[in-house]
């Protein structure tokens, strides 16, 4: 028999999957190890979706997506843009910069074939989405790590970005708000990773995908100090709570984003067509929904901290997305034994923090996106196991 591809060879399931398995098998689990919001798509996203299978929009779109959606999405992020600069320049993009993708992760995934080949160099978050090295894996780019501590309340230090700079490197990844750790980058500490990447010619790859869950500060995009270096990946599914839609999007320079529309085509031709008009909805109808998950997700986040802090488990306090690292070395277990421990003895699914790199091997991950009485069992039944009670 012929061999699979060598670098698939060295892919595997990442340990939130590992642990979702599980936990599907054991009927009364607390289930805070998988980052999806506990919100239904919003009524009107729903019925512009059915409307517009309904009027049959359901053959091929452009591989770059309807233009009226690309047009509204412009719309929008030039809004953000205007006052992210502090201007009221001219728009800062064209719709021809924006690309519809299959999800957060398919953006990601072009991006990183857009501007790397196999060999070159790409720095990455550590803690970090484990997604961000499985990618540049099955594509044959090599990549490096750069440390985020808790200390600093995990937002990265330029000098320890560029510390890990090569003659290979070519893109750094950024993450804000951050998966595992909800830390938001300040805008001054961008500026000088926007530095960094000019001095040494790299590009910037930031993931803003939980753009619009933020609770303490504002949400800044390196794209507005340098439209032409860097490449911004977004997503529907956590702001509008379409995780099953697989809409994303990309926005860079007009060169980036012909290359990703081709990368379009030769993988999923489009994102569904009906899904694109549900999107367009989401952008154009009442953002109340989306308010309200924010500060449902607020609310939450604020029970957490407050129980780690009774449990003696607290550390810092998230400023965005719907995760936290909860600190288990007292328990004397790694994290991935503990979490499967946890889920055995005390039936709480939750993510090992070695899934997200080396620097929060002594962590699990929390997704707070779940009901309060489920944040409340589920914590206590966590710290008993930290403190074997």
């Amino acid at each position: 028999m012929p061999i699979l591809a060598k670098r698939v060879q060295k892919l595997h399931s990442s340990g939130i999957r590992v642990i979702a398995g599980l936990a599907d098998k054991i009927p009364a689990c607390i289930k805070l190890h998988i980052g999806i919001p506990d919100f239904f798509t919003p009524a009107n996203i729903k019925t512009a979706g059915c409307a517009a299978i309904e009027s049959n929009l359901t053959a091929y779109s452009p591989n770059a997506g309807e233009t009226p959606v690309r047009q509204a999405l412009a719309k929008k992020t030039n809004q953000q843009f205007r006052l992210m600069s502090r201007s009221k320049r001219r728009d800062v993009i064209n719709y021809e910069q924006v690309v519809l993708t299959a999800g957060g992760m398919g953006a990601l995934s072009t991006c990183i074939n857009a501007l790397l080949d196999p060999g070159d160099e790409i720095i990455l978050p550590n803690p970090g989405w484990p997604n961000f090295f499985m990618i540049p894996l099955a594509q044959g780019v090599k990549f490096k790590f750069y440390p985020l501590f808790v200390k600093n309340n995990f937002v990265p230090r330029p000098a320890d970005i560029e510390s890990q700079i090569t003659a290979k490197t070519k893109v750094i990844l950024l993450n804000t708000p951050a998966n595992p750790t909800g830390a938001v980058i300040p805008r001054v500490v961008l500026e000088a990773i926007v530095k960094i990447a000019k001095r040494h010619d790299l590009w910037i790859i930031c993931d803003e995908c939980y753009e619009a869950i933020i609770f303490e500060g504002q949400h800044f995009s390196p794209f507005v100090l340098d439209p032409k270096r860097v490449v911004v990946v977004r997503s529907f599914s956590k702001t509008y709570a379409m995780t099953g839609w697989r809409v994303g999007y990309t926005i860079s320079n007009l060169e980036v984003a012909n290359k990703i529309r081709e990368l379009n085509e030769c993988q999923i031709a489009c994102v569904p067509t009906f899904c694109q008009w549900a999107a367009k909805a989401a952008l154009e109808g009442p953002q109340t929904s989306v308010r309200q998950m924010v500060n449902s997700y607020k609310k939450r986040r604020d029970l957490v901290v407050q129980l780690l802090k009774q449990y003696g488990l607290y550390q810092y306090t998230p400023a965005g997305a719907f995760y936290i690292l909860i600190d288990i070395s007292k328990s004397g277990l790694d994290s991935e034994t503990f979490a499967l421990k946890l889920l055995r003895d005390r039936q709480v699914a939750v993510a090992p923090g070695a899934t997200f790199g080396s620097q929060a091997k002594k962590y699990v991950r929390i997704c707070f996106a779940v009901k309060e009485k489920d944040l409340r069992e589920g914590i206590r039944r966590i710290a008993a196991q930290v403190f074997g009670k």
